[in-house]
């Protein structure tokens, strides 16, 4: 997606229930997460990072 709004701002207009940023470059559809591991979480074949600022919100919206 291209957009002149920085990432922050385009992550505020997003359903915070569908969507969780999971690193400084990535937000991902929480409803497409095929597994998390270590560092990583799966879309399918796709992996994506997840910093370390990122990850226990990313794991208390999974368990939600």
């Amino acid at each position: 997606v291209m957009t002149l709004k920085t990432f922050r701002e385009f992550e505020a207009e997003l359903d915070s229930g569908l969507v969780c940023r999971v690193h400084k470059s990535y937000m991902i559809s929480l409803d497409k997460i095929t597994g998390i591991g270590n560092g990583i979480v799966y879309l399918g074949h796709d992996k994506i990072p997840v910093s370390g600022s990122y990850r226990d919100e990313l794991l208390n919206r999974v368990q939600e």
